[in-house]
């Protein structure tokens, strides 16, 4: 995502610390769909076993479920044709990954 925003001359980062402007959702990265918080980490980080497993399960679907929104709402902004495709296979990637990863508990 990095080099390809670099290869667009655009910035990689947001000059203002704001996430989704362009989807006209700004807000501070923590707060951004999927993203865990510090307290969701520090969880994680004091759980063990299959509570740990089902904690990074659940903090990793939500996470891809955010970026699947994401890229779905990229898709309906895209201007460029190697955007448009990469926010469909970004989506669809995220989507089986979300698949895979519910399937590991099962």
């Amino acid at each position: 995502m990095v080099q390809l925003l670099r290869d667009m001359d655009a910035p990689t980062e947001s000059e203002e610390g704001q996430a989704m402007a362009w989807m006209g959702m700004p807000g501070p990265d923590s707060a951004m769909p999927g993203m865990a918080s510090d307290d969701d980490i520090q969880r994680l980080a004091d759980s063990s076993g299959a509570e740990a497993d089902q904690l990074f399960v659940d903090l990793m679907v939500a996470h891809h479920e955010g970026g699947v929104d994401m890229m779905n709402d990229a898709t309906q902004r895209a201007e460029n044709s190697f955007v448009l495709g990469y926010a469909e296979a970004w989506a669809a990637s995220q989507a089986e990954e979300i698949n895979e990863l519910q399937g590991l508990l099962d």
